[in-house]
């Protein structure tokens, strides 16, 4: 189940935070990833809330948000010096997935806090409250690519992409969800 919490805050954080401006700073600048990492570390503090009571969260987290900060900076790198395409993307957004996957596994194969027992829970532990979560980031990220790209062949590709990257986070977060 912690992998789809920290699924749902990736998503926030890199899809809804993410701004322009957060991104044009990306670009200029490696303070501006530290950011956008320290914006999706803090999401996932927020997410995992009831479970903060143990160090092992914490440090998942934080190396997590290193595999970003490095995962970015080389699609950056990458994306400004050789491959304007959609590889880039696909591929941080994959070892994005995978360093959730690995971390939400090992928290999930610890004995932590039951969702039941805490305060929030009600919120915390409905489907369906995330489901709805999910499918508004979606539907909140095409929009901005619709009104980012110019012309509608570029939209459609943009957000064909999204979607087939998307799907597999939301895959998961179904699958992983108990």
């Amino acid at each position: 189940m912690i992998t789809a919490y920290l699924i749902a805050s990736h998503l926030i954080s890199d899809f809804i935070l993410q701004t322009t401006r957060l991104v044009s700073w990306k670009m200029k600048s490696f303070r501006g990833t530290l950011f956008h990492v320290a914006v999706f570390c803090f999401v996932s503090l927020a997410v995992l809330l009831p479970l903060l009571y143990n160090p092992q969260v914490w440090i998942v987290i934080l190396l997590i948000g290193i595999v970003h900060f490095f995962t970015d900076q080389a699609k950056i790198n990458i994306e400004l010096k050789k491959d304007p395409s959609d590889i880039p993307f696909i591929a941080d957004q994959g070892i994005h997935y995978l360093s959730l996957v690995i971390g939400g596994y090992f928290l999930d194969s610890l004995t932590l806090l039951k969702v039941e027992d805490w305060f929030g829970a009600q919120v915390y532990g409905n489907f369906y409250f995330w489901i709805i979560l999910l499918i508004t980031i979606y539907l909140i990220y095409s929009l901005k690519l619709a009104l980012i790209h110019k012309t509608r062949k570029k939209i459609l590709q943009k957000i064909f992409i999204f979607t087939f990257v998307y799907l597999v986070y939301f895959g998961t977060f179904i699958v992983v969800f108990k």
